[in-house]
């Protein structure tokens, strides 16, 4: 019935638009078949729907880099608990990527869910052992683990920052922070 409809209102626009009706009415059946052909192909029995298909990586991936832009966006404005939900998201369609991981990490470390932090601070070190920012995920995990009083966990997270390859200023901070700790 409805193809029937798209058909007939086709047909009737064709027919208008010789016979010369006003631009006005041209812009509204032009309107209307635009509407009436994208309901068609949404509710089109022929047509498979999205959520019939399995995701591909290369969805997932693109999917969760979405969600990792929302969730970056809104940690930036300083709505941590809409930031862990975007990004959570952004893990569920992307758990191998060490950005994600990081970001939720500093989320927590945000919100004061220094745990969590932890927890994600590592798995973003697991994933990206000399990435870009691991640097800063060892950083990070120290100034928790001092916070903490974990000296343990503060000692490994320095030790690792002085494998890096560092400024002479930066070796001396941490191993400043060492000998404080100490």
């Amino acid at each position: 019935i409805l193809f029937d409809i798209i058909d007939e209102s086709s047909r009737k626009f064709q027919l208008m638009f010789l016979r010369g009706v006003t631009m006005r009415s041209k812009t509204r059946m032009l309107f209307c078949g635009l509407l009436i052909g994208c309901y068609a192909s949404i509710t089109s029995p022929a047509r498979a729907q999205d959520s019939d298909l399995p995701a591909t990586r290369a969805d997932s991936v693109q999917t969760a880099k979405k969600h990792l832009y929302f969730g970056n966006n809104y940690y930036k404005n300083g709505a941590y608990g809409d930031a862990e939900t975007q990004l959570l998201k952004a893990w569920a369609y992307d758990s191998s990527n060490a950005s994600t991981a990081r970001h939720l990490a500093r989320t927590y470390n945000k919100a004061e869910k220094n745990d969590e932090a932890i927890s994600w601070y590592k798995k973003a070190i697991e994933l990206a052992p000399t990435g870009q920012y691991t640097k800063g995920a060892y950083s990070d995990l120290a100034t928790i683990y001092v916070y903490q009083q974990n000296t343990e966990g503060a000692i490994a997270s320095y030790e690792a920052l002085l494998g890096f390859d560092l400024e002479q200023d930066e070796e001396i901070k941490y191993l400043y922070s060492l000998v404080q700790l100490c």
